[in-house]
């Protein structure tokens, strides 16, 4: 009987381990404390060329002997995730000889690097613009490819990983309105009047809110398409009445905003101060049919003897729904056309020419690309963030010290070029891919509204 017990009790203590190992498989595997060793951490990018090696009490300073800066902010996110992953403070990583695989594309960065500082250097006398920020993300995985915190510290003096302050998020944040009214069921062809309208909570103080639209005019009865599509204000108002303000809460963080603060009306007008990380994350949601994917810049980590110290998770969670994913991808897909209303060839436009030769008519093979610009009403902040099927781009312009840039800029200025550039970097010569098509249950359909006839995508249960 003693021995029974004994065997019972070896074979429960067996399933418990290999049950906490299924658990480590199933998710993120950390099987391991690193040791001290006899030599630096090495930093690798997904084509295993080398980044850079930390190795001692001013580690860091060893990953910025490139020729540029641009790996930085991205290895400083690197280092913090890797003590996160492994479970220990950043003192003890140094001379652990780890071998760390990252998700970061070293020439994409330094290339994407050195074309948004050309350009912010022209920027910088015309519109008073000397910063920029650029996150790039692979929304089926969720790995960083590219993370450009900061172009310019000397103005202002901030060495701050700008993708991960806050700023205004403007135009950029309404598609996350819309994608939640869809997954209600609420459909991009459904129509709504553009005019006068008030709500009470719209700020903080609890006032009667009552905005315009940029151009300080009225538009009448159009789609939920339309309206998006030209960033008027006054149709997600409606929609976030219609919701509830914590209906939209809740979808826009489980969609990647992790810090959102208290929801006000405002917020459909872009008032909501976000930091770009988190706004790309919300994005990359999107592109990838509606699962959440949590950015991450570390793949893998191997200790100095081959052991495998941590291994990403491939795992995601459901944020939003395929239909109303695919709608909203499918109406942002439009917001170029839209734009090149007030902008031959407009920096949403991936066309694969130069500017010029696209302005004579001449575009080339036009990549397909789902995106929204972004504009704060007082011209401190320019966003624009958007996807290809396999890329999401996010691009902030400004200055650090928070000066505003100059009122002639446009939403089609700054972070647009700079998202625009980014985009055809990385695509290169790649086939043109389309986006995936739309589920089984969603339909396209003429409906004759009282004031209007729309055709679109309507879900069918």
């Amino acid at each position: 009987m003693y021995k029974k017990r004994l065997t019972y009790a070896f074979y429960m203590l067996l399933i418990s381990m290999l049950l906490s190992l299924l658990s480590a498989c199933a998710n993120n595997i950390s099987l391991g404390r690193p040791q001290p060793q006899n030599g630096p951490i090495q930093f690798y990018d997904i084509h295993n060329l080398l980044i850079c090696q930390l190795h001692g009490q001013n580690s860091q300073l060893d990953c910025l002997q490139h020729k540029d800066l641009s790996p930085a902010y991205f290895i400083d996110t690197a280092v913090s995730e890797l003590a996160s992953d492994l479970h220990v403070d950043v003192d003890h990583l140094p001379t652990t000889a780890l071998h760390v695989a990252t998700t970061l594309d070293l020439a994409l960065e330094q290339q994407t690097y050195q074309k948004a500082r050309q350009y912010i250097a022209t920027m910088a006398v015309t519109l008073n613009m000397h910063n920029a920020s650029v996150v790039a993300l692979d929304p089926h995985s969720g790995g960083i490819r590219v993370l450009i915190g900061n172009m310019d510290a000397s103005y202002g003096g901030s060495q701050a990983n700008l993708t991960t302050q806050p700023f205004m998020a403007g135009w950029a944040f309404k598609p996350l309105i819309y994608a939640t009214a869809f997954e209600q069921g609420i459909s991009p062809g459904e129509v709504v009047y553009d005019g006068p309208f008030s709500v009470t909570g719209g700020s903080t103080n609890g006032s009667t809110y009552t905005p315009y639209n940029y151009d300080q005019k009225f538009h009448g009865f159009m789609s939920y398409r339309t309206a998006l599509q030209t960033g008027l204000n006054i149709p997600p108002l409606k929609l976030s009445v219609r919701l509830g303000l914590q209906t939209v809460s809740k979808k826009v963080q489980a969609l990647g905003i992790k810090n959102v603060g208290k929801p006000y009306y405002s917020w459909a007008v872009g008032a909501v101060s976000l930091n770009l990380l988190d706004e790309t994350s919300a994005y990359a949601t999107m592109a990838n049919s509606g699962m959440r994917m949590d950015p991450h810049s570390i793949v893998k980590v191997t200790s100095s003897d081959n052991h495998v110290l941590y291994q990403e998770s491939t795992r995601g969670t459901r944020a939003l729904s395929p239909e109303a994913a695919f709608m909203i991808t499918d109406v942002l897909s439009g917001t170029a056309k839209q734009a090149s209303f007030f902008a031959s060839c407009s920096p949403f436009e991936l066309y694969s020419t130069s500017h010029s030769q696209c302005q004579t008519g001449n575009p080339g093979a036009v990549r397909p690309a789902a995106v929204m610009g972004g504009l704060s009403a007082n011209f401190q902040d320019t966003s624009a963030i958007g996807y290809t099927p396999d890329l999401v781009v996010g691009a902030w312009t400004g200055n650090s010290n928070h000066s505003l840039m100059m009122p002639g800029i446009t939403g089609l200025d700054g972070a647009a070029q700079i998202w625009h550039d980014t985009m055809l970097l990385a695509e290169g010569n790649t086939p043109v891919k389309a986006f995936p098509a739309p589920p089984a249950d969603v339909v396209k359909k003429t409906v004759n509204y009282p004031t209007l006839t729309t055709t679109d995508w309507y879900q069918t249960h």
